[in-house]
């Protein structure tokens, strides 16, 4: 209730104590939200999604604030990353090696032969495997590592009774002390 003394109106005194108590209230908030010590405001004290990109400076989140492993291709602009090699692949060889196999000898004895294709010193090899130039009269019977991991090695069967055919031994070599 308000009182008039010739034209003005004076508050009543329980008015004067609401807009005090609000003006007190809409301060101390205000306060509040500007003197946060450092660091007091965590994971925990977030909604999911209340921090966004708009909300962090540049430069501000740099590779030590990432957890290990946690981010995938998808997250990065590969563009961005001109002064890396990608994963590595500028440090793979591929060497090859081969021969010819005679006919076979008979309609159950195909001529077997084995090649080899070596990695040069300091790298091993991480994978082969062949390619046979008449596939449908050959057969691939084994391909693997060999001496060491730095040779790749493979043995084809030749099934064809007339003529001779040859195969190309495959390697796949990366440095030994290369990671990633």
């Amino acid at each position: 209730m308000s009182r008039t003394i010739g034209r003005r109106l004076i508050p009543s005194p329980s008015m004067v104590v609401a807009f005090t108590a609000l003006a007190v209230s809409i301060g101390g908030t205000s306060y509040a939200v500007v003197r946060l010590p450092a660091k007091s405001v965590g994971t925990v004290n977030l909604k999911s999604g209340a921090v966004g990109r708009a909300n962090i400076k540049n430069n501000a989140v740099d590779g030590s604030k990432v957890q290990n492993h946690s981010l995938t291709s998808d997250d990065l602009d590969e563009s961005a990353l001109t002064d890396l090699k990608a994963a590595g692949v500028d440090k793979i060889f591929y060497k090859t090696g081969g021969t010819t196999l005679p006919p076979a000898a008979g309609i159950d004895s195909p001529s077997i032969g084995a090649s080899s294709a070596v990695c040069d010193p300091g790298t091993k090899a991480m994978a082969g495997g062949a390619r046979l130039d008449a596939p449908e009269q050959g057969e691939l019977i084994a391909s693997f590592p060999d001496a060491g991991g730095s040779v790749w090695t493979v043995y084809v069967a030749n099934g064809d009774l007339a003529s001779a055919h040859s195969f190309t031994v495959y390697a796949v070599c990366v440095p030994i002390n290369s990671t990633g």
